[in-house]
């Protein structure tokens, strides 16, 4: 009889525990939670490895700038113009789309599986710049 008591107090206890906060659950892929910086996992912030998707659907990296948008759990990009030393060196007429495919693995942090097979873990960046 104690077991059995015992057992139901640990099962009405596990049901009345309450589903993690919202800020714990990874999020869902949306424009709005895209915006920002992101590096690959072991990347600083500071270091010219990481990517900035703007609100607008436009994106910079180190050298390079284009448009993006969100496609289901997809970022489809395009590769728009080039620079060096801040000085545009090339801009693309009719730019090809990669496509990536996402998977949000929690409210900062998400992994990029690339056509060509590469896979990145990226981190978002602190104040980044929209």
């Amino acid at each position: 009889m104690r077991k059995s008591a015992a057992f139901t107090l640990i099962l009405a206890a596990a049901a009345c525990t309450p589903s993690p906060p919202a800020s714990v659950r990874p999020a869902a892929l949306s424009p709005a939670w895209l915006a920002g910086g992101w590096v690959p996992q072991g990347e600083n912030c500071a270091s010219e490895a990481g990517i900035i998707y703007r609100s607008d659907g436009r994106w910079f990296a180190d050298g390079a700038a284009g448009t993006w948008r969100i496609a289901g759990d997809r970022i489809v990009s395009s590769l728009t113009e080039r620079w060096e030393d801040g000085v545009a060196v090339e801009r693309i007429a009719s730019p090809a789309s990669t496509t990536e495919r996402i998977q949000v693995t929690g409210p900062d942090s998400y992994v990029s599986r690339h056509q060509d097979g590469a896979v990145f873990r990226m981190g978002r960046c602190p104040s980044s710049p929209d």
